[in-house]
C-alpha cells in the first residue's frame, strides 16, 4: 500500500471516527457533549470559521480562473463564494449576536430561534436539509462514476474543477440527514441526542468537506499550471 493510499484511507475514516467520538461523549460525558453542541457553542463557531475559509477558497479559485478565461467556471465558483458567505452570515445571525441587535417582533414569532435568520423559519430548515441531501447524493454519485472504474483524468482544468476524490465520499455521506435519523433511532441509548445537537455536528462535517474539496481544487490548479 502506497503512502498516498494510506493517507486517502485515513482521511476517509475521519467522519466515522468523529461520529463515534460524538456518541461516546453523549453516552459517557453528557455535559461535555451538551456544552460542545449548544447554540453559539464551540462546534458552531468552528463551523463558521470553516465556512468563511471555504468562501475565501472559492473566491480564490474564481479569481485564478478569471485569468484563464474560464467564464462559466468563474461565475460558478464566484456564486459558490457568495453562497458560502451568506451561510456564514446566517450562522452568525447576520451579526445580531455580535452586536446585540434585537429581533424585529414581526420576525421573532415566526423564527424558531427568535433570531434574524432565514434558515430557522418554519419549514425552511427541513427543505434545505432535503435539498442538501439530494445534492450530496448527486456529488457522491458523480465521484464514484468518475473514479470507478478508475480512468485517466481529463485534461486540466475541467476535471479538476468538479471531480471529487473517492476518499471525500464518506465525508459527504456523514453529512446527510439520514445519518442523523439513524442515530436518533438509537435515542434510547443516548437520551440527550436531540436532532438539533446532531445537526450542528453534521453541518460542521459538511463545512469541512467543502474546505477539503476547494483546497484540492486549488492544489490541482497548481499542478496544472
Amino acid at each position: 500500500m502506497t503512502p498516498r493510499t494510506r493517507l486517502s484511507l485515513g482521511l476517509a475514516s475521519v467522519p466515522a471516527a468523529v461520529w463515534a467520538a460524538a456518541l461516546w461523549l453523549a453516552a459517557r460525558h453528557e455535559a461535555t457533549w451538551l456544552s460542545l453542541t449548544r447554540e453559539d457553542g464551540p462546534i458552531e463557531w468552528i463551523q463558521v470559521v470553516a465556512v468563511v475559509i471555504a468562501a475565501a477558497l472559492a473566491a480564490r479559485v474564481a479569481a485564478r480562473l478569471r485569468w484563464a478565461s474560464e467564464r462559466g467556471w468563474v461565475l460558478g465558483y464566484a456564486g459558490l463564494a457568495v453562497l458560502l458567505a451568506v451561510v456564514a452570515a446566517e450562522e452568525l445571525s447576520w451579526g445580531q449576536r455580535l452586536l446585540g441587535l434585537p429581533t424585529p417582533e414581526w420576525l421573532a414569532w415566526r423564527n424558531v430561534q427568535h433570531e434574524i435568520t432565514a434558515h430557522n423559519l418554519p419549514g425552511v430548515a427541513r427543505a434545505l436539509t432535503r435539498a442538501a441531501d439530494v445534492l450530496l447524493v448527486a456529488v457522491a454519485g458523480c465521484a464514484i462514476v468518475r473514479r470507478w472504474p478508475r480512468r485517466r483524468a481529463q485534461a486540466w482544468p475541467q476535471a479538476a474543477l468538479w471531480a471529487v476524490p473517492l476518499w471525500l465520499v464518506p465525508w459527504l455521506v456523514a453529512s446527510m440527514g439520514w445519518v442523523r435519523a439513524f442515530i436518533l433511532a438509537q435515542a434510547a441509548v443516548f437520551p440527550r441526542l436531540v436532532g438539533s445537537r446532531l445537526q450542528e455536528l453534521s453541518e460542521l462535517l459538511l463545512a469541512c468537506t467543502v474546505v477539503l474539496f476547494l483546497a484540492g481544487v486549488l492544489q490541482g490548479m497548481e499542478r496544472g499550471r
